[in-house]
């Protein structure tokens, strides 16, 4: 199954062709120029398409953290791979690649120890801040 392009995914939710592609550059320039273009020490990516997975890859600065829900970057299903430049990007930043399943969280929470519990709690909470 092929990575789902631009347009696709525009047109699957409404927005111009395009139009969030360019919004994405935004908070990219935005992002570098808040943290004068050292990136983000952690990124929590929700996105759940590849374009926007590669695209906050890149926003993560060296050393930081990319946390991602779901099936995550190179996975177009749960049981599908294609080859995706995420792990790539992280690991010329030395960045580490956190990928959470919520659902699993949710649906069997003894499967998290109380570390990986902590970490996803605490990545939540600095989103929401």
């Amino acid at each position: 199954m092929p990575i789902p392009d631009q347009t696709s995914y525009s047109q699957r939710n409404g927005t111009a062709k395009g139009e969030s592609g360019l919004k994405c550059k935004v908070y990219l320039l935005k992002i570098s120029k808040l943290t004068d273009g050292r990136g983000a020490d952690l990124v929590f990516d929700a996105t759940y398409i590849e374009p926007g997975f590669v695209e906050t890859a890149k926003t993560v600065r060296q050393g930081g953290s990319w946390i991602v829900l779901g099936v995550g970057p190179g996975k177009t299903t749960r049981t599908v791979e294609t080859l995706s430049p995420v792990d790539s990007i992280l690991a010329e930043r030395g960045a580490r690649h956190v990928n959470v399943n919520l659902l699993r969280y949710f649906s069997e929470p003894a499967t998290l120890d109380d570390e990986a519990k902590a970490f996803l709690q605490r990545g939540l909470a600095l989103a929401m801040e």
